[in-house]
């Protein structure tokens, strides 16, 4: 074992490197749909899949990529299938969101961490992005965002072979967007009708469609910037234990139009993402996510496939995951959709938002608690 030099023991420790800070002088995001003014992110913020470049004494540059997790491209990562690392390119058909120029939005300072393209089982078409965010910044988002949106538990009835049920979702919800006929005033927030600019009629929605809040929109840009699709839509999911989950199913409505682009961003707890073929059940997938991993769902990966997010116990749901002591088994999933008429704005706000009261993040007794 080689001696420690005398000269160490005088040399002053390093000095940590600084926090993360999410802080901004920015006033809060505000509008009359929403219950209470949504803090902003700093607009230097860079949003990345590698760590921030540093500069040593001789001002070099040092380009490490984050070390999040182990790859972990799904159950069949060992096998030798067609699993490829591709470039960040547009996808076919899919032009890039226009949208103002943010830190979030400007050419990026280093290289990129590239997807691995899932192709290699029936139907099944997927970008996995691991990591899409570097680890700090995915659990300062985390922490930011549980504390600064509104959630809700949505309850709703439906009928089922007939008989009218009552459905209390079973994770907090929240939601921001509208679909491609309407569109947000980038100033005063108010909703204008897409082809006549004009405002649009009292009648056209049920419902009280919310623009995206800044930070929220920082996200939403540099997702369709990284992925090269457009997103109106921008779904939140806080499952705030294992017991949370949310069942089979696919997001393969009709007025997401055929074969849509599905970009999810995981924040927090590791959790399993399971599929399964819909008409071949033996043929299935799992993604164990962890913060910071970002899947793109193409091609007809909705029209042919399920996903789920299943209950976990409680022991398992933070068993070996790095995020516990910050996340607590705690997860946020982020979902961007391009809804293309009337019934995707009418729907998501049906079953994201509801009639019911606002949840918000308490740090006191950690954990989420009605809105006085």
């Amino acid at each position: 074992m080689p001696k420690r030099p005398i000269t160490s023991y005088f040399t002053a420790a390093p000095s940590k490197k600084p926090k993360l800070s999410l802080h901004s002088d920015l006033p809060p995001s505000t509008h009359p749909s929403y219950p209470f003014p949504i803090a902003c992110l700093p607009p230097s913020l860079e949003l990345s899949s590698t760590k921030p470049v540093e500069k040593d004494n001789n001002e070099k540059d040092t380009n490490e990529k984050d070390t999040n997790e182990k790859d972990t491209s799904g159950e069949n990562a060992n096998e030798k299938d067609t699993n490829e690392k591709v470039p960040n390119e547009k996808a076919p058909n899919e032009a890039p969101e226009a949208s103002k120029t943010t830190n979030a939005t400007k050419p990026p300072t280093q290289e990129e961490i590239p997807p691995t393209a899932i192709t290699h089982k029936q139907d099944l078409s997927i970008l996995h992005y691991h990591p899409f965010l570097h680890t700090s910044l995915s659990k300062e988002l985390f922490l930011f965002l549980r504390k600064q949106l509104p959630f809700y538990r949505v309850e709703y009835r439906i009928a089922r072979a007939g008989v009218e049920t009552n459905v209390k979702t079973p994770r907090y919800t929240s939601l921001f967007g509208v679909d491609a006929i309407s569109y947000f005033h980038p100033h005063s927030g108010e909703l204008l009708d897409t082809k006549s600019k004009h405002p649009v009629p009292p009648d056209r929605y049920r419902c009280s469609p919310r623009p995206v809040p800044q930070c929220v929109e920082m996200l939403r840009q540099y997702v369709a910037k990284r992925t090269g699709c457009s997103y109106n839509f921008v779904l939140i999911n806080y499952y705030a234990d294992g017991n949370d989950s949310i069942s089979y199913h696919s997001d393969d409505e009709r007025f997401l139009g055929e074969n849509p682009a599905i970009a999810s961003l995981s924040l927090g707890s590791r959790r399993d993402f399971l599929m399964k073929h819909k008409t071949v059940p033996a043929l299935t997938h799992t993604f164990p996510l962890p913060s910071g991993d970002l899947l793109l769902m193409r091609s007809t990966t909705q029209s042919k496939w399920l996903h789920s997010i299943p209950k976990r116990s409680s022991s398992s749901s933070t068993a070996g995951d790095s995020t516990a002591s910050w996340a607590g088994g705690g997860r946020i999933n982020i979902t961007f959709r391009n809804a293309l008429e009337r019934g995707g704005t009418e729907n998501y706000y049906c079953y994201n938002i509801g009639s019911g009261p606002v949840y918000r993040w308490d740090d006191v007794s950690g954990k989420m608690v009605l809105k006085a």
